[in-house]
């Protein structure tokens, strides 16, 4: 074993304050690994989470600058010099709804897909979480100082490793961040003695995934190796009319590994099951579930996906719940198709918490202080004529003489 000092003993300076045989010498053994090649079609860049110049990430099939002259497609349009994915058609429930309505109400969550590029990326400011996983192309900052001082940057090679001159390769990757510096100076100990060590993560590497299923957008998507599930859906443009939003699938070498339900995350703040991707994993957005619409003194009026078994009550609660000026006592519901019972069905809140939700129901909260109060509860408009102080219209309680 090296005695204590003996890097610093060498007086020969090979980069900077890195001593001669110091394992930060990049002159000696192997130089710097440079980043593997990119895992994406040539041309694309890798993003950089850090990077101030990082540009909103496109999908590679919309990607494209479009050509002078070029007439984009029905479903695109030209954003910034690129062909950008319109928010998905009306589907036909939603036109249903606008036929009876009289105007469009759109699918809970759309406003989320408009034209305009949001970019749903990792911010460059993100902080590597403790759980993060070391990826090959990652850039990793190491500094000693005591027995030996200076700093080097290493890239994780393809085979997930990072060379130290004088200690040989250190296996990194698959390591997570919380535990990158005891694995690195565990290595760095096999040879040296009296040294502290601070190792960071500088730069991340960029990953592949691919979104498939009823997507707005499917294709194959450069995102930050930060990004979760949610990030890439999003950047996806979301699901289409006929996509789900409630049992979105996370597939990794073959295996189911996360089912998540976006309304967690949009109307609980919720992220369960919004894991972190790994490169090549793939997003399947499976068909939509029974749909719902949900009108009236409600605090948000949209068509809603109803998972298996949910209640009218429910629904009403993914709707925001009543509002303040609400009839809270009672729901209308519109059963699509119902030949029994022609009109709405009235039932009382403990009832609409034990009804499941069926799909093409309306449901539909009153305003209370209108005429859509019961009769029996309601003014009565009368028009007073003839040799009268003051003819007009007069409204008066019922059963007034």
């Amino acid at each position: 074993m090296l005695a204590l000092g003996l890097a610093t003993a060498a007086l020969a300076q090979s980069d900077g304050n890195v001593p001669a045989g110091s394992p930060l010498d990049p002159s000696a053994g192997r130089a710097i690994q440079q980043a593997p090649d990119a895992p994406m079609t040539p041309g694309y860049t890798v993003p950089n989470p850090y990077s101030t110049a990082q540009q909103p990430l496109q999908p590679f099939n919309v990607s494209e600058p479009a050509p002078p002259g070029a007439q984009g497609a029905s479903s695109d349009q030209r954003d910034g010099g690129l062909l950008t994915k319109r928010p998905p058609k009306p589907g036909e429930f939603e036109k249903y709804v606008e036929q009876l309505l009289g105007r469009k109400l759109p699918r809970y969550g759309q406003d989320l897909i408009l034209p305009s590029q949001r970019d749903f990326a990792a911010p460059a400011t993100a902080t590597v979480p403790p759980d993060y996983v070391v990826q090959p192309g990652d850039v990793i900052a190491i500094a000693l100082s005591g027995s030996m001082q200076g700093s080097v940057d290493r890239t994780v090679s393809t085979n997930g490793t990072i060379f130290l001159s004088g200690v040989g390769d250190i296996r990194v990757a698959g390591v997570r961040h919380a535990d990158l510096r005891e694995a690195v100076a565990r290595a760095i100990g096999t040879q040296f003695r009296g040294f502290s060590v601070s190792v960071t993560i500088k730069q991340l590497r960029g990953i592949r995934v691919y979104v498939t299923g009823l997507a707005n957008n499917p294709g194959a998507f450069t995102v930050s190796s930060l990004s979760t599930l949610a990030n890439a859906v999003f950047q996806a443009g979301g699901p289409s009319s006929g996509g789900s939003w409630r049992g979105i699938k996370l597939y990794r070498n073959g295996q189911e590994v996360a089912d998540f339900d976006l309304y967690q995350l949009m109307r609980g703040g919720r992220r369960v099951n919004d894991v972190q991707l790994q490169n090549e994993d793939v997003l399947f957005i499976p068909p939509a579930g029974e749909q719902i619409a949900v009108v009236g003194s409600v605090q948000e009026e949209a068509i809603y996906e109803a998972k298996p078994g949910e209640s009218i009550a429910e629904m009403l609660a993914d709707a925001g719940g009543p509002n303040t000026l609400a009839d809270r006592s009672r729901v209308l519901v519109y059963h699509a198709g119902d030949q029994d019972m022609p009109g709405p069905r009235q039932m009382d809140m403990a009832q609409a918490a034990s009804t499941p939700a069926r799909g093409g129901d309306i449901l539909q909260i009153l305003s209370a202080g209108t005429l859509t109060m019961p009769i029996d509860r309601q003014s009565v408009l009368v028009r007073i004529e003839g040799e009268v102080n003051r003819p007009g219209n007069y409204y008066v309680a019922p059963n007034t003489n």
